[in-house]
């Protein structure tokens, strides 16, 4: 019903992510998170999606959490990157290991 999807998305936006447990494919669970930007809200989103016999219910609320840290650091780079600052040598993942602190 209406209601139940209401109840649905606001629960989504309580917790920030959306979960499909097999809703659109049987066999698939996938966890979605908004990516979003200060000057225009969301602008993308991150969804993983795993085949159920990989990736028990109870382990979907863990992989949720990662996909938001990753939500926020793609923003917070974004953010760094319209105001010029080069994310690139300030990462250690984009350093060569003899350029690392």
């Amino acid at each position: 019903t209406w209601e139940q999807m209401e109840l649905e998305i606001q629960a989504i936006r309580t917790r920030g992510y959306a979960l499909d447990l097999e809703e659109n494919e049987p066999g698939v669970r996938c966890v979605a998170v908004p990516l979003a930007s200060e000057i225009t809200g969301e602008i993308a989103a991150i969804s993983i999606s795993v085949p159920t016999v990989r990736l028990e219910r109870n382990r979907l609320v863990n992989l949720a959490k990662q996909a938001l840290m990753a939500a926020r650091r793609i923003a917070a780079q974004s953010r760094a990157l319209s105001s010029g600052v080069d994310v690139f040598a300030q990462n250690s993942l984009f350093r060569s290991s003899e350029n690392r602190g």
